[in-house]
């Protein structure tokens, strides 16, 4: 595996490519010449990663041997936290996708919260298990960077979430709130990547990088 420097092809292994937010990143490393590899579980997925020029193997998080086949051809690994509540199973896939990682050597392990975790604890499980897994992450020695979305803009399109003029939220409307897309979280993971891999100064990346551009609900179509 050659590492990337800025010049010559770059690898990334993109977990989760089939569903949404994975797939926005894959379109988009894609685009910035990125070579994209990923794992599924069914040949349905496999042939539709292939077909969106993909490099794609069967793999299941839950088997690390599986997931060695793709990891191996990478500098780069983008891992999406899943919106689940199972959250063992949560935290055996994060662990699996950070072990492997780490004995593949991989130059850096870009991870999206998938929601903001804020500095001080709170009482939801759900967020605090990312708050866990982060911790993981970073002491697994490799270099990581965190994406933390506040909301996706797509989720306007959930049934019962934005109906007659009315966003269901248990957020004044005069609340800004950091709302993106998935083309535009997508674009932060690119820039994650390329402020590791294609800047001179290394040492000024940044270790974190969150959504900060706030709309309220009045600002809302």
């Amino acid at each position: 595996m050659e590492s990337s420097d800025g010049n010559g092809e770059k690898e990334g292994l993109v977990y989760g490519a089939s569903a949404k937010q994975g797939g926005a990143v894959s379109l988009e490393l894609l685009h910035n010449g990125y070579e994209v590899y990923a794992v599924a579980r069914t040949e349905e997925q496999i042939e539709q990663l292939r077909a969106a020029g993909i490099t794609a193997f069967r793999g299941d998080l839950n088997d690390t041997g599986s997931l060695y086949e793709a990891i191996q051809h990478v500098q780069i690994v983008y891992f999406q936290l899943p919106v689940n509540f199972d959250l063992p199973l949560v935290r055996r896939y994060f662990q699996n996708a950070v072990d492997t990682a780490k004995l593949a050597n991989v130059e850096l392990l870009v991870v999206n919260t998938n929601v903001f975790v804020p500095k001080n604890l709170t009482d939801s499980d759900a967020i605090e298990i990312k708050r866990e897994l982060k911790a993981y992450a970073r002491d697994s020695g490799l270099p990581v960077i965190f994406l933390q979305p506040t909301l996706y803009l797509e989720n306007l399109y959930i049934p019962g979430v934005f109906e007659e003029n009315v966003l269901a939220s248990p957020v004044p409307a005069d609340h800004p709130i950091a709302w993106v897309s998935l083309k535009n979280a997508a674009k932060h993971a690119s820039y994650a990547i390329k402020s590791r891999f294609e800047t001179k100064r290394h040492h000024k990346c940044p270790s974190q990088i969150n959504i900060k551009k706030r709309l309220k609900g009045t600002h809302l179509p």
